[in-house]
């Protein structure tokens, strides 16, 4: 499905009637994503600044306990090394996860990530912003650079890329269409 036809699709979800409507907040300016990027000196991923420049400035929906949450850009938390290379390639995560289904162990898929999807921002992975959380408070991070780039990970059980049905890893608006409807119920 082309990127145009996902971003519509997106858009009819978020703003038709629902029992969790997604609370968006007004969407950014041109001119402030520009700064935001100038600032951190790393272009958003296509995908995320469309959502940004054309639907919303991140927004919540709310839950039972607590709320799914996209920041809004002035929120987005990023360091220097958000315009690093992301330290993973698409062939080795794919292996990885691949490796992961056959283990008769759980253990860590990304170990050289357990200690890097925490709130500090210090401690984020090179190539990558924290966007929002789930319900679960689990933290959602968006990747910037390298193969990877656009893709959305989840700090859970040391950091695993939000995945489609067939394993491979998602970018921010196919993921936020699948979340939303989970979310949804």
């Amino acid at each position: 499905m082309s990127a145009p036809v996902q971003f519509s699709m997106l858009q009819d979800l978020l703003q038709k009637p629902a029992s969790k409507p997604f609370l968006s907040n007004p969407r950014c300016s041109h001119e402030e994503v520009g700064s935001w990027e100038k600032t951190w000196g790393v272009r958003l991923p296509e995908g995320y600044r469309t959502f940004l420049l054309e639907l919303a400035d991140g927004g919540r929906m709310t839950g039972g306990y607590t709320d799914f949450v996209l920041f809004p850009l002035r929120r987005v938390r990023a360091t220097a090394r958000a315009a690093e290379p992301f330290a993973l390639g698409r062939s080795q995560v794919q292996e990885r996860l691949a490796a992961a289904r056959h283990s008769p162990t759980p253990r860590p898929i990304f170990p050289e990530f357990s200690h890097a999807w925490d709130e500090e921002e210090e401690a984020y992975p090179p190539g990558c912003l924290w966007i929002g959380r789930y319900p679960s408070f689990d933290s959602l991070f968006l990747v910037t650079s390298g193969e990877l780039r656009g893709t959305v990970w989840c700090g859970v059980d040391g950091g695993l890329p939000e995945r489609a049905p067939d394993g491979t890893p998602m970018t921010f608006v196919p993921w936020l269409i699948d979340a939303y409807q989970e979310l949804c119920g």
